[in-house]
């Protein structure tokens, strides 16, 4: 599946909801793909815009190799 074929059905999915997936993008760019580790570099990425504002909520959806998946909800 191609980047934007993903990014059209992941923002069908939370339609209404803020998504946007260009960071994940840019650190794929980056320093590519480290499995369920790549979290790590997206969330530093988010806190160093610091654009989330107090009650702001987030989830972060990872996959890793097999059938890995992890998720997180934050709440700012």
């Amino acid at each position: 599946m191609d980047q934007e074929t993903l990014t059209a059905a992941l923002s069908t999915q939370w339609s209404g909801q803020h998504f946007n997936p260009e960071r994940s993008w840019a650190s794929l760019r980056e320093v590519g793909n480290l499995s369920s580790a790549s979290v790590l570099f997206v969330l530093r990425d988010h806190l160093d815009a610091a654009e989330a504002r107090p009650g702001d909520a987030g989830l972060v959806a990872t996959m890793g190799p097999g059938f890995a998946c992890e998720l997180l909800l934050l709440r700012w």
